[in-house]
């Protein structure tokens, strides 16, 4: 749910919608909360963590749309109290790591798109004879 509905965000920020960007932002910053909760928790093992998030990917998939979103809603709800209760460092770095992790998948989407093959419109022209 999360990714989807950031990379519904990265795609209107790609087409300079700055509401767009600040949704975006806050989407990392919350998954920036959660992920460093999860790190505190003692779950440092980035590749156990990997695994365990793709067993849950998986899991998701068979869900009905609504379980997801209220599991969107509750992650969300989870993090903005965090976030909220966090302390001025605390929030900045939070906000730091959500800031390079955004402008990194900014970055890498810009330059696949500038990467693939231009579409000709050549195709839709009459052949010359």
């Amino acid at each position: 749910m999360i990714e989807r509905r950031s990379e519904v965000l990265a795609e209107r920020v790609r087409q300079g919608d700055d509401v767009a960007r600040a949704a975006l932002r806050a989407e990392f910053e919350h998954a920036t909360v959660l992920i460093g909760e999860q790190y505190l928790a003692g779950s440092r093992d980035e590749d156990v963590a990997r695994a365990r998030l793709e067993r849950a990917r998986q899991e998701q998939r068979a869900w009905p749309e609504e379980r997801r979103a209220a599991l969107y809603r509750q992650c969300n709800r989870t993090a903005a109290t965090t976030l909220s209760g966090a302390n001025k460092l605390e929030r900045l770095i939070v906000r730091r790591l959500a800031a390079k992790r955004l402008d990194r998948m900014l970055a890498r989407q810009a330059r696949a798109a500038a990467s693939a093959p231009a579409a000709s419109s050549r195709a839709s022209e009459p052949k010359r004879q």
